[in-house]
Order: structure tokens, then sequence, then C-alpha cells
């Protein structure tokens, strides 16, 4: 931009669209040349940088410009450089202002969605919990006898009662109450008598609902050897 283009030309832009006119070229014809949007094109020659990309890309979108309107790309990025920092540093920190506020925004989205999801799986959470305890309100504890696992005979004079109970509050073993662990699994040695003996094992859950399980072991004495 010489001495002669400065006199007739009032800023960077005005120059660029001065010199795209002396070469006959519509700012419609460029656009198709460059395939520069028009809009941006536009914006460029009216110096509205901070409707424009980041620096970096105007320098870019200049470089192409020059090269279908015949201008030395070097000096004008260097006019562009000076005049763009002399004359237009407040809408350069608009646009800087712009960029940071994208990616500010890009931020604030992925912490959203990273919100969602907590959200989401908490609220799972949740609902399992309230299952879990509304089913132990409203279903009937489950007895799992693991021994003996049927009725049978026995000739030991005590038995090893082993099972689990779920969803159960209380637990008695013909009547005589009984501790389980957090799993519901229980123990309970029984002394038995000759005979049918029966194991009556009840479980409760906090409404008093209940279940039943009951068990008849044959105690069958050995003969002793005369």
């Amino acid at each position: 931009m010489n001495t002669s283009d400065k006199k007739n030309v009032f800023g960077f832009g005005d120059f660029l669209r001065q010199k795209r006119e002396e070469k006959g070229i519509s700012i419609e014809k460029l656009e198709s040349l460059t395939r520069i949007k028009k809009t941006i094109l536009e914006n460029l020659e009216n110096e509205r940088f901070e409707k424009l990309p980041p620096k970096i890309y105007i320098r870019g979108i200049i470089s192409k410009y020059c090269q279908y309107v015949e201008l030395n790309q070097k000096e004008v990025l260097e006019n562009f450089d000076k005049y763009f920092y002399e004359n237009r540093s407040d809408k350069f920190n608009v646009g800087k202002a712009m960029g940071l506020n994208v990616v500010r925004k890009k931020l604030k989205l992925k912490n959203l969605d990273f919100s969602k999801v907590l959200i989401f799986v908490v609220g799972i959470l949740i609902a399992l919990f309230v299952l879990k305890q509304t089913s132990l309100l409203l279903l009937p504890p489950k007895i799992e006898v693991l021994n003996p696992k049927e009725e049978t005979s026995y000739t030991n004079t005590a038995i090893n009662i082993k099972g689990r109970v779920l969803r159960a509050k209380f637990l008695t073993i013909n009547g005589q109450p009984i501790v389980f662990d957090h799993y519901g699994y229980f123990e309970h040695m029984m002394v038995l008598d000759p005979g049918v003996n029966e194991i009556k094992i009840l479980a409760k859950n906090q409404l008093s609902k209940s279940s039943q399980v009951i068990r008849n072991i044959v105690y069958q004495q050995e003969e002793q050897t005369q």
C-alpha cells in the first residue's frame, strides 16, 4: 500500500475493495473464485473483524484474496498486521473474546453432559435402593435350606441346620430366635430326639409377612452291639 493508495483509501478494507474493483471483479465473482463465502469477504472489506474467525484465519483469507486480485501477498499481509494492531486492536480483542467464549461454551456443554450422566446414574441408584427397600416390605421373606436339603434319616444325635434368608428381619427355628449375618446366612445345631423330629424354620419381614419351611428328620438310634 503506497502513499498514493493511502490518500485514496480510507482503511485496509477500502484498499482491498478498491483493488478488487480496479480488476473488474465483483464480490460474487470473487466468492466463486476463492470459494470463500460472500459474507466473509464483505466483512473483511468492511473491517468487521469481530464477525470473522481468529486473526490467523483472517490472514489465510487475505492470502487467497490477494491470489485472485493479483496483489503482493507478503506486502498486503504486512500492512494488514500493522493496520490491524494500530486501528483495530479493540476489534481483535472482541474476536479473541468470542473465540474464548466458544471454548467456554464447549467446556460448559461437556460439564453439562457429565452432570446429566451423573444425575442419571444417581437417579438409577436411588431407584434401585427404593426398589430394594420396597421389596423388603412388600414381598415375603425367602428361605433357602442348605442342610438338610430334604427329609431324611439320621443316626447322629444332632444335626447342624444351615441356610440363608432373604428379605427377612426375624428368624426362628422351632420358636427359637436365630441370628443371621449381613448376607442372610445362618447355622443352628439341634439335638435330635429318637423318632421323628420336626424342624420348623420361620422368617418374617418388618411388616410381619412370613415364610416357613418344614423338614421332618427321623433319628434312628444305632443298635448297641452286645
